[in-house]
């Protein structure tokens, strides 16, 4: 049986790419866009495509369509909301007209759609988070954040919305103790950063980052958390960045006390003293391991730098928004 998706903006850029992409690999595309023409050119291409025209600014003719769609699909399994416009000129002469246009479409347009089809998936998989109806509740998304990302407004909503649909998100704050060059406590009002998610009823700990079987543990905890359909969660994992920000941060922001105090807890060093301690590898077979390792990395960037670059159409391979 073949599975449908809803796509607008289907006429041109990214939604046109994704249309003739899912066409291909045997989907029946539901191809929304204003210019009809268009649209049927695409059908033209491909019998999957189904031409259904469409203004995302009017919120009445996008559940016209929508209701079209399932008619003449009975079903929907992905929706994929594509639809934009852009006009370099409008940031160059600010005009309050083309960008009332711009928000209408872009923002109030996207919000239409999602409106539009909110009900449909969460009737569909009967507990509220738009997923695979087919599947059990799975852990999809594992985001990491840096400590210094959590002083950021995107942030904020993403909480919002995993808790408002209950995601099945697990979000790892990597705290390295320095966003770039600024130490956690000079940025961030509150050193506890998973307590963030509170405000949201989103669930979290914090986890001795450089302990490789605290993390286990925790990782272990989090995930059956999510797995079982609860929401997201929020694991913030402590650790530490050696080395500056980028090749060009000499890092004098820190005391040579506090690396070495650090470095002395490295979980790499640790967990090779204890195997070596247990008898679980020599020294010089761990040795031989790393070298091995270095090796393949090698090998990997070296077939990366004289491997030519791919066609553009690649740009769209596996990509799904």
């Amino acid at each position: 049986m073949s599975k449908n998706v809803w796509i607008t903006g289907a006429s041109s850029g990214i939604g046109k790419a994704l249309t003739i992409k899912f066409a291909n690999e045997g989907w029946q595309v539901a191809a929304s866009a204003r210019r009809e023409n268009l649209l049927k050119d695409l059908n033209n291409q491909n019998p999957n495509i189904y031409s259904f025209p469409l203004n995302v600014k009017n919120e009445s003719e996008t559940k016209k369509v929508f209701q079209n769609i399932i008619e003449k699909f009975k079903t929907i399994d992905i929706s994929v909301f594509c639809t934009g416009i852009h006009d370099p000129d409008a940031e160059k002469n600010l005009s309050s007209e083309k960008i009332r246009e711009i928000m209408e479409t872009n923002f109030f347009g996207t919000l239409n759609c999602i409106k539009t089809v909110e009900n449909y998936f969460k009737d569909k998989n009967a507990g509220g988070s738009i997923l695979d109806p087919d599947s059990e509740c799975q852990l999809n998304y594992v985001i990491v954040i840096g400590d210094g990302a959590m002083n950021n407004g995107q942030v904020f909503e993403a909480f919002n919305l995993a808790a408002l649909w209950k995601l099945p998100s697990l979000y790892i704050i990597e705290n390295n103790k320095y966003g770039m060059g600024t130490s956690v406590d000079r940025a961030a009002a509150g050193s506890d950063l998973y307590k963030r998610g509170e405000a949201f009823g989103i669930k979290g700990e914090i986890v001795d980052g450089m302990n490789v079987y605290s993390v286990i543990k925790a990782a272990n905890k989090a995930g059956e958390y999510v797995r079982s359909g609860k929401g997201p969660y929020i694991l913030e994992v402590q650790t530490y960045r050696y080395r500056g920000h980028s090749m060009s941060d000499p890092a004098k922001y820190r005391t040579k006390a506090e690396l070495e105090k650090y470095k002395n807890s490295d979980p790499i060093e640790v967990v090779k003293n204890e195997i070596i301690k247990k008898k679980i590898a020599s020294n010089k077979e761990l040795e031989k391991i790393g070298k091995e390792i270095i090796e393949e990395v090698k090998s990997a960037a070296d077939f990366a730098l004289e491997s030519n670059f791919p066609e553009n159409k690649e740009l769209y391979t596996d990509v799904y928004l």
